[in-house]
């Protein structure tokens, strides 16, 4: 689900310092505006962070943004 990857790009960004805890919500909305999403579905929103370190979040980055470049 393209929304699940919203979320898990969002990770990433707080893994490397790109977004802080509190603008989480924030860059998970512009990115489902971008992707002409309307809301992240309930099964999507109990995801669980799935990015714990840095060297986590870079081997997940390539196949994060081919999802969401597949889908747009």
């Amino acid at each position: 689900m393209i929304e699940e990857r919203i979320l898990a790009l969002c990770d990433y960004g707080l893994a490397t310092g790109l977004i802080e805890e509190a603008d989480y919500c924030f860059a998970a909305n512009r990115l489902l505006e971008k992707m002409k999403l309307d809301a992240i579905p309930d099964e999507a929103a109990q995801h669980t962070r799935t990015i714990l370190t840095r060297e986590d979040a870079e081997n997940a980055l390539e196949g994060i943004l081919k999802d969401l470049l597949d889908d747009a």
